[in-house]
């Protein structure tokens, strides 16, 4: 299913931005995909809890390829236009918010607790493969086909993803009682839950943290491409497969290293280390040099993710998974609204490079103090036991 995700996006923000030549626009596709989580991931996670997360991916999964198809058409139709694509998008984040905290909820039901943190990591290098290969074969697509058909191979993987699911065999679960007139209790239950856990409301800050003031260089990518290096969709595709090879390198050894003892380090480091490989990425008009530095950041920040997540997954308790992970994956993915919204609009002043490296040193600024109370604890986050 992320292969879908990688070709809609790069076919997304070429498209808007061949159509707009504006900094702003780019910005807005990343603000309409994402910022569905804000708002929806919380409730999707009470819903999840409430009635399986099973059960809610599949529905949601084939609603989302069918807006997926609608976006091929009407492209391919020759009827796009600015606001048309980022309402489209907002459509498809709105199935993205609702299915992919509940898709996450799945683990406990798939794998042991010990064996929580290599199965993330696992996941994470899957998802990494994809944003390495995905970029390629959506450029590939885009310069030989066009977006429409990206966005029709988007809609083609998500239809697949929700026939596995189907097919997909799980332990029995227990149904909670209850009615959807109560997931307004059951929502500020666990926000109560969350902020009364200092180590798991500081992880949610960090991961919120780096979506809002870093992850979102990747909308930014397709006026990079142009602008400072000079290449057209190909070299869109490469930039975007450096972050994804240099996520998928890190994930794999942390996947292998596959434990819970000293990820609080990894996820704090490489979180302030992500950072400064972002302002090397912007100093530069070198093609080679960008892509390297690109792939660390990638990497570092594929680590710190896998740090945040596996921890979070580590210290919460079980009645409350799909809530807790549903605000995480709010806060951490759907952060880049804001945050590609606010960077496109200074963009427009001051230029893209130069807004994603003030961005850099803000977050390095800002993770102090998460950091600081983190790292006083590590024994206790990582045996379970803090509260």
């Amino acid at each position: 299913m992320v292969q879908g995700v990688w070709i809609h996006k790069i076919a997304a923000g070429w498209l808007m931005y061949d159509i707009t030549r504006s900094p702003f626009w780019l910005g807005a596709v990343g603000f309409a995909y994402f910022v569905p989580l804000l708002v929806l991931g919380p409730i999707a996670g009470a819903i999840s809890d409430r009635f399986g997360p099973r059960r809610l991916s599949i529905v949601i999964s084939i609603i989302s390829s069918f807006i997926a198809a609608t976006t091929a058409l009407v492209t391919w139709l020759g009827l796009i236009t600015p606001p048309l694509l980022v309402a489209l998008i907002i459509f498809q984040g709105m199935m993205m918010a609702i299915e992919f905290p509940a898709r996450q909820s799945l683990y406990p039901r798939l794998l042991s607790r010990e064996d929580m943190p290599a199965a993330i990591a696992t996941n994470t290098t899957t998802f990494y493969t994809s944003a390495f290969i995905g970029p390629l074969l959506g450029g590939l697509i885009l310069k030989h086909f066009g977006a429409y058909a990206c966005f029709a191979a988007n809609a083609i993987v998500i239809a697949w993803m929700a026939s596995v699911l189907i097919r997909l065999k799980l332990k029995p679960r227990p149904r909670q009682p209850g009615s959807m007139a109560n997931l307004l209790e059951d929502i500020k239950l666990g926000v109560v839950y969350t902020l009364n856990h200092t180590p798991i409301k500081m992880l949610i800050l960090m991961s919120f943290l780096v979506a809002l003031f870093l992850r979102p260089y990747l909308e930014f990518l397709p006026g990079i491409a142009v602008e400072v290096f000079k290449r057209d969709e190909q070299g869109l595709a490469y930039l975007m497969a450096a972050s994804g090879v240099g996520g998928l390198g890190f994930a794999a050894l942390l996947a292998i290293r596959g434990r819970t003892q000293g990820l609080l380090k990894i996820h704090v480091y490489c979180q302030f280390i992500s950072a400064l490989m972002l302002v090397l990425f912007t100093a530069t008009d070198i093609f080679w040099f960008g892509l390297v530095s690109l792939g660390l950041t990638g990497g570092f920040i594929v680590s710190s993710s896998i740090g945040g997540q596996s921890l979070i997954q580590h210290l919460v308790d079980d009645r409350f998974r799909g809530r807790i992970v549903s605000l995480s994956v709010a806060l951490g993915v759907g952060g880049p609204a804001l945050g590609t919204l606010a960077i496109g609009w200074v963009a427009e002043s001051f230029g893209m490079q130069q807004s994603l490296t003030v961005s850099s040193v803000i977050l390095i600024l800002v993770t102090l103090y998460p950091a600081r109370i983190l790292l006083s604890q590590p024994k206790d986050i990582e045996s379970k036991s803090a509260k």
